[in-house]
């Protein structure tokens, strides 16, 4: 079936893609920013402390609010929702039995996250919940691992769907390529560049040592490690 055909006559389907793609996105940037090791966080504070904290933030709250939204009641009150179950109920209009039952059980094997997912939106994000915030009732949470579990359910269902609609899958566990790379490099020429005005204003370091190690592409410059090697110090000392 044409992707063209799908888009116009099931643009729920279309729609609730688009949302778990964006949700494996700052999954996966959290992931890579936060969660791997304490010089990554290290480095983010050394550099730019109040971005990265808010950052930090913001990225668990709209990991949670899209997984509310992804895993919502189709309908509440007259208003419809675009949502997983919502989308597999009537998949069976475009899919085999097959596919559609596979579907079902999929949802079926995560143990169902609907109550605290909303509880913890409504009374963390959409309000400020007088007595959770001070202290007076306790919120269910969720794990890195839970996160996980259900970003990879909800891809898995999707990807049942399109096999049987497109013969084909998408990468949603895969959607980042270099960007968290690409962020870290940057950030460690900044601490690099800093490095070297530090030993130059100190005098410890030549000026045209430092435009040699600059026009080598810094941390990949030899005229840096021989530097280094000369005064007793680690390539990596400009990292905190």
């Amino acid at each position: 079936m044409s992707r063209p055909v799908v888009e116009e006559e099931w643009p729920e389907f279309v729609q609730l893609k688009e949302q778990v793609i964006s949700l494996w996105f700052e999954l996966r940037l959290f992931e890579d920013l936060y969660s791997k090791d304490k010089q990554t966080v290290d480095i983010l504070n050394a550099t730019a402390r109040e971005f990265f904290y808010s950052l930090g933030v913001s990225l668990p709250n709209n990991l949670l609010r899209i997984l509310a939204a992804v895993y919502d009641n189709s309908k509440t009150g007259s208003n419809a929702n675009i949502t997983l179950d919502g989308v597999v109920a009537v998949s069976g209009t475009w899919i085999s039995l097959t596919s559609h039952s596979k579907c079902e059980c999929l949802l079926k094997s995560v143990s169902n996250p609907r109550g605290k997912l909303r509880d913890m939106r409504n009374k963390r994000l959409s309000h400020l919940d007088r007595r959770v915030l001070l202290g007076q009732r306790q919120l269910g949470s969720l794990t890195l691992a839970e996160i996980l579990l259900l970003a990879k359910t909800a891809g898995k269902v999707l990807n049942e769907i399109s096999g049987e609609l497109f013969d084909g899958s998408t990468g949603f566990e895969n959607p980042i390529r270099r960007a968290p790379s690409d962020i870290m490099s940057v950030l460690q020429n900044q601490l690099m560049m800093n490095k070297i005005r530090e030993h130059v204003k100190a005098k410890t370091m030549p000026e045209e040592t430092a435009g040699k190690i600059l026009a080598e592409g810094l941390w990949h410059s030899r005229a840096w490690q021989e530097w280094c090697l000369a005064n007793k110090l680690n390539p990596k000392h400009y990292l905190p």
